[in-house]
């Protein structure tokens, strides 16, 4: 809460802009805070209702799915995951583990569509990963940004009844992918 308050870039330069900074903060610290809690707590319980179902034994067919759902479900959790998670994206991992839950309750019948979809979010996963690395602010900014768009990217494809908080499609993902070149 505090780095969120306090921290964001641009920091600070002179001791005006740093009262100022201090001020602002200070009047939107319970606000954040709550926001934060809201979100952790969602994050959570979705955390808590997803995870023993990727612990159970599985039919073949289903092992990929399970695999691909716990490796995003280890990313979106991973240790610091509150500190490491950007506005506005922490406020939506309890969304997206939401998403995967659905994606595992609607499976039955959906193996080859399911299969197909998770193809394409491979794909785009692979081109992040092989972005070049950078210490560039404003290219790792648009990095990030394109990771969490993938995520939407996949909440579009396995939960479209969630709703996606921005315009999201290959095209579009396309588009940011050529922006962090």
């Amino acid at each position: 809460v505090l780095a969120r308050l306090f921290l964001a870039e641009p920091l600070p330069r002179n001791r005006e802009a740093f009262e100022d900074r201090l001020e602002e903060g200070r009047g939107r610290l319970m606000e954040v805070a709550e926001q934060a809690a809201r979100a952790v707590h969602g994050a959570l319980m979705e955390w808590k209702a997803l995870w023993p179902l990727l612990q159970t034994e599985v039919p073949e067919p289903r092992r990929a799915v399970v695999a691909d759902i716990r490796a995003q479900a280890e990313w979106l959790m991973q240790p610091g995951f509150v500190t490491h998670t950007p506005d506005p994206w922490l406020s939506r991992i309890g969304v997206y583990l939401k998403g995967a839950r659905l994606r595992l309750e609607k499976l039955s019948g959906r193996l080859a569509r399911d299969a197909q979809w998770q193809a394409s979010v491979s794909h785009w996963m692979k081109r992040w990963a092989d972005l070049p690395v950078t210490t560039d602010r404003e290219r790792l900014a648009r990095r990030e940004t394109l990771r969490w768009l993938i995520e939407e990217y996949r909440l579009s494809l396995f939960a479209q009844e969630l709703g996606t908080v921005t315009r999201v499609s290959e095209k579009r993902i396309e588009e940011v992918l050529a922006d962090c070149r």
